[in-house]
């Protein structure tokens, strides 16, 4: 019996080249990551990484933060929000303003689709 090979191999190939040099680009173009605040090649126990959590539209620190460590060398190379139960209402007030459907919904936004 012969097995079924995968469709297309070289079409699958050339796919996820061009997928890796996009990220390629993509990532040595620092101008579209305004919004990045910690350089993943940078990143080490000298200069850890900071996470934060994104409350009511804004940025926000934790009053507590734990520690990752870098899995080869055992330093702490990230610093992530650790949230105390005092500090969830705010996820929660958040969680309750967003709409079940949003403005893409061509029924609740009429003038935004042309029929």
């Amino acid at each position: 019996r012969r097995t079924a090979a995968l469709p297309y191999p070289r079409a699958l190939a050339r796919a996820s080249q061009a997928q890796s040099r996009a990220f390629a680009r993509m990532m040595s173009n620092k101008s579209s990551f305004e919004w990045a605040t910690v350089d993943p090649f940078t990143m080490s126990g000298s200069s850890p990484g900071k996470a934060q959590n994104l409350v009511k539209g804004e940025w926000r620190d934790a009053k507590e933060t734990l520690f990752l460590k870098d899995p080869l060398n055992g330093d702490s190379f990230l610093e992530i929000p650790d949230v105390q139960v005092d500090e969830i209402p705010d996820f929660v007030a958040g969680l309750t303003s967003t709409p079940k459907s949003g403005l893409h919904n061509p029924l609740r936004n009429v003038e935004r689709y042309v029929m």
